[in-house]
């Protein structure tokens, strides 16, 4: 058993993240934070209310009933009533801040691909230096963005041509759902195979190598392809790991929350006691202790994710430095 890397390496990574993360200082852990943030990744919600689409439809509907010329005419000369002109500028506020939502977006996701590489930069380096890193892997953060992009698109097109094909064919037979079902578990696997070598192995390489991310794929596949049997053992234990990390996250997590939804209740008590509930203070400060303990959930949910996360990024590095030829990567 002790022959498989993705054993070996286990005792190794536990040190790495040691040397790395301790003793304790509150600076460095407070940049890990941040690569945690923008690795982990953050979604935006973009669910839409209803209420925008009615305020459409109720501006179409005047504008067909009172005529078009007559309304455009009073939106521009700002002769508009006070409901016109409350409906027009929610709609405004409504379309602005969805745009911002977008560019914040993309913005949070080219940020995070850039992270990727300053993760393993700083796991190899064994120095929390985010600006100098994050600048000097914009370029490969970009590739790697591409790449995922493409990854998604294939799967994209290889699962919606035969959604398109039951759409317009109207094959509703057994057997086209099981291929189906079975084309899409596989593609699943595969895409979340294609997602763990290249943040594990692949990102590792572009590094070294100063090589672009096919080149880096190539050679990867190659060392992965001539020890298939170590390949199929780290799968396996990567999987075990992510379960396993996930688990202790979790319990740590509950372990903590405890406190914090004790102090929480007390302080509800106090103000349901002091204000009444729907009196304006107490209104007001219970949407500021909301906010604080949102904020402070959230970041005991990142620095739990710290040491687990490092851990890992070092476990993978380590695996690879085994495929490589124990090829020296973390100084």
């Amino acid at each position: 058993m002790g022959s498989f890397y993705a054993i070996e390496v286990l005792e190794k990574a536990i040190e790495d993240v040691k040397e790395l993360l301790f003793p304790f200082k509150a600076t460095d852990w407070l940049k890990m934070i941040l690569v945690v943030l923008l690795v982990g990744g953050f979604s935006f919600s973009m669910n839409i209310p209803g209420d925008i689409f009615e305020i459409g439809e109720n501006i179409q509907h005047q504008v067909e009933a009172e005529g078009g010329a007559q309304i455009a005419d009073t939106a521009f000369t700002g002769m508009m009533s006070a409901g016109e002109l409350l409906q027009f500028n929610i709609g405004l506020l409504l379309f602005m801040l969805i745009l911002l939502a977008s560019l914040v977006s993309t913005l949070w996701i080219v940020a995070g691909n850039i992270m990727e590489f300053v993760f393993v930069k700083i796991c190899a380096d064994r120095e929390i230096k985010i600006l100098n890193n994050f600048s000097g892997n914009i370029v490969n953060g970009l590739r790697l963005l591409g790449f995922n992009i493409l990854v998604m698109l294939v799967f994209g097109i290889i699962i919606g041509v035969p959604f398109i094909m039951y759409l317009l064919l109207g094959i509703r037979n057994i057997p086209f759902f099981v291929f189906y079902a079975v084309l899409g578990i596989l593609l699943f696997l595969i895409v979340n195979l294609v997602s763990m070598f290249t943040t594990d192995f692949v990102i590792v390489r572009m590094l070294e190598q100063k090589k672009g991310i096919w080149r880096s794929w190539e050679e990867v596949f190659n060392l992965l392809n001539n020890e298939w049997k170590q390949t199929s053992i780290y799968i396996l234990f990567r999987i075990i790991i992510t379960i396993g990390t996930s688990i202790i996250g979790a319990i740590i997590f509950l372990v903590l929350m405890i406190p914090v939804l004790l102090i929480a209740g007390l302080f509800v008590l106090i103000t349901v006691s002091v204000y009444n509930s729907m009196a304006t203070p107490g209104i007001v400060i219970g949407l500021v202790f909301g906010v604080i303990i949102v904020l402070l959930v959230l970041f005991l949910s990142l620095t739990i994710r710290v040491p687990l996360m490092t851990f890992v990024r070092y476990y993978s590095i380590r695996v690879f430095e085994k495929f490589a030829n124990n090829e020296i990567i973390v100084n």
